[in-house]
């Protein structure tokens, strides 16, 4: 296949563990004849260059995402469903997809407005009107209860956790 490669649009790094890191970049390339333009996607992974569609690079930064744990913590209530349906502390960070999903938007947007905005909208995804994230909180002196999930606690603490997780951006 011929093509042309134009400019960098973007370039990131990552680190997979200790020793190992990933380097990319987003060009703008053209196939010779066409008149389109498409992203391809240079990255040096320990000094080795390669060249990738983004459905392969999206393939290689699940592999390494997910096998990197995440150090942050933000805890809701949810009920153990396994153990006795004690209500317990759940860090939302330990949620593969939802982990997956943010560190992609970490390295697809740089403004941090903008950046909020995307994981306002990855949170609802996974944390609202699911059952396993629902729980009954109610008054001890009568018998009205109300049903929160996930993103009800989360928006509890809305300015809290925007602040949390836009200082803590690099450790996601």
């Amino acid at each position: 296949m011929n093509m042309k490669i134009y400019d960098v649009v973007a370039h990131r790094s990552f680190e997979i563990d200790d020793k190992d890191t990933i380097d990319y970049c987003f060009k703008t390339y053209d196939h010779v004849g066409s008149k389109h333009e498409d992203y391809c996607i240079c990255i040096g992974i320990n000094g080795r260059q390669f060249i990738v569609t983004p459905k392969t690079f999206d393939k290689l930064f699940k592999r390494f995402s997910l096998n990197k744990p995440c150090p942050l913590v933000w805890n809701i209530m949810i009920e153990d469903f396994n153990h006795g349906h004690k209500i317990i502390a759940y860090n939302i960070f330990n949620h593969a997809s939802f982990l997956h999903d943010i560190r992609k938007i970490n390295f697809e947007i740089e403004d941090r407005e903008e950046f909020f905005k995307e994981i306002l909208h990855v949170l609802q995804y996974y944390f609202w009107a699911k059952c396993e994230y629902e729980v009954l909180v109610g008054s001890m002196f009568d018998n009205t209860f109300r049903k929160i999930d996930g993103w009800d606690q989360i928006q509890l603490n809305l300015p809290s956790f925007k602040e949390f997780i836009l200082d803590n951006r690099n450790k996601i």
